[in-house]
């Protein structure tokens, strides 16, 4: 055999010395070494993708159960809260005043929100039955007020008085709050919530036998409804004891009732409106027109 480079005969596996010859040989083997470093980077790449692949899979893995672990512990004191509710909700009623006076001491601000709430959510329950019954008796009298224009918003029954609950009980943590103050009272804005919500807690039971009542008579549901409201003021005060100097406490719930009162007057009003129907206001619209001229 020759050498393709010089022409030098070689024996069987020599390897030429010429410049040619080692040229290639160094071009080979570069290129050998540049094939088996691709290999390597290819091998490294995959492993490492792998790596990320299994690490992104843990880290979902964990992140997934950190959530659940989260919501259990979210449910957990829900269902916590909920149960400290409804204690203090029969131990106001079965001690209004120990029971009341600890409750309003401790001013558990979550406890006293699910009352205020549960109690709106009561008084919507109790507005939609009246809406219903409404309408089913405009029904009653003639076709005409059958229409959807002549009917009473089942959803306004509901979300309107669950509203009008929730700003009426502000109201009252307002007014209480500032006439603590005024008398100087041992009173701060949580305190003031936890009376409130013992107002709550006092006629949530009558509103709820309201909400039956108004199915078999509406006149005995509201006298239900209002002897809830004037028991839950019995309730305040016994509640209150303790907070200020006896007989300034007296005036402060009375003058605090007193402007309670007026201010929900005002307000339902003015909300009142809300529930009328749209064929209602257009017909008393046309009735005041027609007064103009006769």
């Amino acid at each position: 055999m020759f050498c393709k480079f010089c022409g030098k005969e070689l024996q069987d596996g020599e390897v030429c010395g010429c410049a040619g010859s080692q040229q290639a040989a160094a071009a080979q083997a570069q290129q050998t070494s540049g094939a088996a470093q691709a290999a390597t980077d290819q091998m490294s790449s995959q492993v490492n993708a792998g790596q990320a692949d299994a690490a992104g899979a843990q880290g979902t893995q964990f992140n997934t159960a950190q959530m659940q672990q989260k919501a259990n512990e979210y449910m957990q004191q829900g269902m916590e809260a909920a149960g400290n509710a409804w204690k203090n909700l029969l131990g106001i009623f079965k001690s209004p005043a120990q029971e009341g006076r600890a409750y309003v001491a401790e001013s558990d601000m979550t406890v006293s929100l699910i009352l205020i709430v549960l109690q709106a959510v009561i008084a919507g329950l109790f507005g939609l039955i009246c809406t219903t019954r409404i309408n089913a008796a405009f029904s009653g009298i003639t076709s005409y007020f059958s229409s959807n224009k002549y009917q009473v918003s089942n959803a306004k029954g509901f979300f309107v008085t669950l509203i009008f609950s929730v700003v009426l009980s502000a109201v009252f943590a307002l007014i209480f709050f500032a006439a603590g103050k005024i008398v100087k009272a041992d009173i701060d804005y949580k305190k003031a919530l936890a009376i409130t919500s013992v107002r709550s807690a006092a006629v949530i039971p009558f509103m709820l036998a309201g909400c039956v009542l108004l199915f078999v008579n509406p006149g005995i549901a509201f006298a239900v409804f209002y002897l809830g409201n004037i028991l839950a003021i019995c309730f305040v005060y016994a509640a209150m004891t303790g907070i200020c100097e006896e007989n300034k406490l007296s005036y402060m719930i009375a003058v605090s009732v007193i402007v309670f009162a007026v201010v929900a007057v005002v307000i339902m009003s003015k909300a009142v409106g809300l529930y009328v129907p749209s064929g209602i206001k257009s017909l008393s619209s046309l009735s005041s027109l027609m007064s103009m001229f006769y």
